[in-house]
């Protein structure tokens, strides 16, 4: 495992990988919302995303997960974007 592995895991409590699903089409929801909801030991479904309101009110309600139209009403208050310095 990298150095830097550690340290992402020791900042993250519990050490749970948390998704933004971005798309809420087909292959999100039979594919990739499925896998990411029976991987909960280890991860976490944290956003979704999608300009279909109707998309994102089901989903949201199905998966219990706070879902936005668009990224920029969430990606700066969770997300952290590795940045060059």
């Amino acid at each position: 495992m990298r150095k830097d592995s550690h340290r992402s895991a020791r900042s993250n409590p519990g050490g749970r990988v948390r998704y933004a699903v971005v798309g809420l089409g087909y292959i999100a929801q039979v594919a990739v919302l499925p896998a990411f909801a029976n991987a909960r030991r280890n991860s976490e479904i944290c956003a979704l995303f999608s300009g279909d309101p109707a998309k994102r009110r089901t989903l949201g309600r199905t998966y219990g997960v706070e879902p936005f139209p668009r990224t920029d009403q969430f990606a700066p208050k969770v997300l952290h974007f590795p940045t060059a310095s």
